[in-house]
């Protein structure tokens, strides 16, 4: 089942921006896609996993599983992670 989700998904969304100012409207995009595909919570972190950036996913291999198996702790994480790094660059 896992990967007939992940089959459909690569038809219709593309990797993670690495622009800051595109995340909130590319996460919106995959849970549009997410729904539109009617893919069940439980698998939207393993399948987002292959979308992000190298630096996103070293992010995400360092949670504990409880976050790292959770779509939101995982794109909170995220964002969080691409916050922190333009406020130390601006």
């Amino acid at each position: 089942m896992l990967k007939r989700y992940g089959d459909a998904l690569v038809q219709v969304i593309g990797s993670q921006p690495e622009e800051t100012t595109d995340m909130p409207a590319y996460f919106r995009g995959v849970e549009a896609q997410f729904e539109n595909l009617r893919i069940p919570a439980r698998y939207h972190a393993r399948l987002i996993y292959k979308y992000l950036t190298p630096r996103a996913r070293a992010l995400c291999s360092r949670l504990d599983s409880d976050k790292r198996d959770d779509y939101n702790g995982v794109k909170d994480a995220v964002m969080k992670e691409y916050a922190m790094i333009a406020k130390k660059t601006s």
